[in-house]
């Protein structure tokens, strides 16, 4: 039964880290104006690359938090 818990809590410790990871890769990557097109003069990227780098980020990262 021990081992159970162990690799429960290893599951749930390993999900919550990469939720906190993928929040960070939100609120400080895809929300800065760099990767932005809305802010073309800051932007450092194109708008395809930023679909390719983010496009999927918001569905991930939703059914991580679930």
């Amino acid at each position: 039964m021990y081992f159970w818990f162990q690799a429960m809590f290893e599951i749930i410790t390993s999900e919550a880290s990469y939720l906190k990871s993928l929040n960070v890769l939100v609120d400080v990557f895809l929300m800065s104006p760099e990767f932005s097109s809305e802010h073309s003069d800051r932007c450092v990227i194109t708008r395809a690359e930023r679909h390719v780098l983010f496009s999927n980020i918001g569905a991930v990262r939703d059914t991580s938090e679930t």
